[in-house]
């Protein structure tokens, strides 16, 4: 992608810098930079193609349990000790959080395989290329196709006055499509560390087979009938249950499981028995 990340001696540079400048109880410190590209296609057709450097420094601070913090994207002594500063102004001013946990302490993580040499290297070029075949079989079989193909590359790092450190690059490839027709449409979504194990060729000949085989539809009658969901689909269909089993609301029992910890949580549709769709 041509452009060279903020490496894990800047960071710690970052860090010194902000840890030196605090006067507070605890400091946490979060950081980003990542460098994007995306390809967006619609009507088959190329329609954008964006690049992205982007980068951030949290900064929390907290004396006793009061707590404040502050984000900047400049990155030079003075303006890390300035934003440390304005964070200690904000934290002396808040109100106490008696829910206020400090940093963890010094960890040891373990070392997972985040960075792909072959998505880093990934061009605005290579990215057309990988996306024509998957325009060009939309137009096979007379469906529109749009979507996306992207890579991504992420340094991000933690660092606290209480001695924890992290550090990691990681890559992210990216690959969507909505097939659609006169009638129907197909879709797909996959992302991956590994922009070569998108499986875009595969996925791609999935949407356009659900447009295809999703074409004149007709209206049924009501009843019940087997439906066999896609990964996406669960997902879907579970991802706010899982954002909604809150340890948080739990404990103040604001949450609709409160009271059920143990307990397993059934949905039984007329006629269809008994069925497990989650427990806690």
């Amino acid at each position: 992608m041509g452009t060279t990340l903020t490496s894990e001696s800047k960071f710690r540079w970052i860090m010194n810098t902000i840890l030196s400048a605090s006067a507070a109880d605890d400091t946490f410190i979060s950081f980003r930079d990542t460098d994007s590209t995306t390809l967006r296609f619609a009507n088959n057709q190329v329609i954008q193609h964006v690049s992205v450097r982007s980068l951030r420094v949290s900064i929390r601070v907290a004396f006793g349990q009061r707590a404040g913090g502050i984000t900047t994207n400049r990155l030079d002594s003075a303006s890390l000790k300035s934003a440390v500063e304005k964070a200690e102004r904000i934290a002396r001013l808040a109100p106490t959080d008696p829910e206020y946990l400090p940093p963890l302490p010094r960890q040891s993580y373990a070392d997972f395989p985040t960075f792909h040499d072959t998505t880093a290297a990934v061009t605005p070029m290579d990215l057309a290329d990988r996306t024509k075949p998957v325009i060009e079989r939309c137009m096979r079989h007379a469906l529109v196709g749009a979507g996306i193909m992207s890579n991504r590359v992420t340094a991000r790092g933690v660092a606290a006055s209480t001695g924890l450190f992290g550090y990691e690059l990681a890559t992210e490839g990216r690959f969507s499509l909505t097939a659609s027709g006169n009638d129907s449409s197909g879709w797909t979504l996959n992302a991956h560390r590994d922009i070569n194990a998108l499986e875009v060729g595969p996925r791609a000949n999935r949407a356009v087979e659900k447009a295809i085989l999703s074409a004149s539809p007709r209206e049924l009658p009501a009843g019940h009938y087997p439906v066999i969901l896609e990964p996406a689909a669960v997902a879907g269909l579970f991802g706010p249950f899982f954002r909604a089993a809150s340890a948080k609301s739990y404990y103040r029992g604001n949450s609709a499981l409160a009271g059920k910890l143990g307990s397993v949580v059934l949905w039984a549709p007329p006629g269809c028995g008994k069925t497990t769709l989650a427990f806690i």
